[in-house]
């Protein structure tokens, strides 16, 4: 094979790849964008284009990008599992009172996380989050979404373990850590404000009303008012420990409106001085629908 041949095949065999990746599928195979890159090295070693001992030398792979990559990686991983960034997110985000104000807290913490930890991570933490506080305040999500994704991105750039690109440069430059962050995270602070004005004057419309949060207030204490006078009408004043009636109340408005609490069952004990309460009382209010249930497990 002549060099012009060699040149033309790997031009075309890198810009398909590339063209395949951007676009995220090839029509009509069930492919993602890891397994285009794998077709695509592929190709290039099948053809002869690039040996195999090419493919794996040091000029052709950054080993301390990667094992730099991969170590962010786990450090990250062990922090969203551990709940520590989830209890981020939620302590700036559970004050938010319009949507301009979640626009700007989402923009301020993803922007600095991102500075700190890979950006693609922050994204995928992040995410469910802003949807959640975004659907529970009944504001637009489109404006804040947008608003993470832009602020990692322009976040990222503000210090060397921001994204790969960074940790690429940071490993080959020999630019310490700080002082790459001391240029650089002036930059990315500057970028953030500018994302927030143009998310604000482009999604004015979505980010102008805050009349939903006062009704969504007014009728989430409505509905924790309801369920104790229920619990009150149905136990009887006075024959419920108070403690229990309000742990419940508390337990019921977490798992309707709160993500981290949402996913932490009542203790065991409680469930069953709960279960022996009601018991009780059905017994004593409907004898007929206290047997139907006894019937119905066999008692």
């Amino acid at each position: 094979m002549d060099d012009q041949t060699t040149l033309w095949l790997t031009a075309t065999l890198f810009a398909l790849t590339y063209v395949a990746m951007a676009f995220g599928r090839v029509p009509g195979l069930r492919i993602d964008r890891a397994g285009i890159a794998m077709v695509g090295a592929t190709l290039m070693l099948t053809t002869g284009l690039l040996s195999f001992e090419q493919a794996i030398s040091p000029d052709a792979i950054d080993y301390k990008t990667i094992a730099l990559l991969f170590g962010m990686m786990v450090v990250v991983g062990f922090l969203q599992l551990s709940g520590l960034l989830r209890r981020i997110v939620l302590a700036a985000l559970e004050r938010i009172r319009s949507p301009r104000h979640l626009l700007a807290v989402t923009i301020a913490v993803s922007g600095l996380l991102s500075a700190f930890l890979i950006n693609d991570i922050v994204c995928l933490a992040f995410t469910p989050l802003v949807l959640h506080v975004a659907r529970q305040r009944r504001f637009d999500p489109v404006p804040h979404l947008i608003a993470l994704a832009m602020a990692a991105n322009i976040g990222s750039a503000g210090a060397i373990t921001g994204n790969p690109q960074n940790i690429y440069i940071g490993s080959h430059s020999g630019i310490s850590y700080l002082r790459f962050a001391v240029r650089l995270m002036p930059v990315a602070a500057l970028g953030l404000v500018l994302a927030f004005v143009v998310i604000a004057i482009v999604y004015r419309r979505q980010l102008a009303t805050t009349a939903d949060i006062v009704d969504n207030h007014h009728s989430d204490k409505n509905n924790s008012n309801e369920l104790t006078e229920k619990m009150e009408k149905f136990f009887g004043q006075g024959k419920i420990p108070s403690i229990l009636t309000n742990r419940l109340v508390n337990e019921y408005s977490h798992i309707t409106h709160a993500v981290e609490r949402g996913q932490i069952p009542i203790e065991t004990n409680e469930i069953l001085t709960c279960a022996k309460e009601i018991i009780k009382a059905l017994e004593s209010y409907n004898k007929d629908q206290y047997d139907y249930l006894m019937k119905s497990i066999n008692e």
